[in-house]
């Protein structure tokens, strides 16, 4: 097929499918044992494509997230809110919210990554 093997690739996962399925045509009474294992391992591949998609979810809110973290911290750090008190404080409400999102975004990454 030209793909390469030392990259996972959905063309690399065909060509060991094909490969499975061949052998439970030539070998008849192994054909059961084989089909379950494909069965098994299309489900637990498309577990992994889920988790992808939320890795690639979680990387671009917890992007979003640190960009207005970092605009809001300067904000305040520069002054700009200086004698609006209750800016300040509903803008320090939102940072430490928002701090504590991308602390369980980084969590939730750590975790989806470690099972990939």
């Amino acid at each position: 097929r030209g793909c390469v093997l030392e990259n996972y690739s959905k063309d690399r996962i065909g060509i060991f499918r094909e490969a499975l399925r061949e052998v439970g045509r030539t070998f008849k009474s192994w054909a059961p044992l084989l089909k379950h294992i494909e069965r098994e391992h299309e489900a637990y591949t498309q577990t992994l494509e889920q988790y992808s998609v939320d890795v690639d979810t979680l990387q671009l809110r917890l992007t979003e997230l640190e960009g207005d973290y970092s605009h809001k911290f300067k904000l305040m750090k520069n002054e700009q809110l200086e004698g609006r008190s209750a800016e300040k404080a509903a803008a320090l409400k939102e940072l430490t919210e928002a701090k504590g999102e991308i602390s369980k975004l980084e969590e939730d990454m750590q975790y989806l990554q470690r099972d990939v």
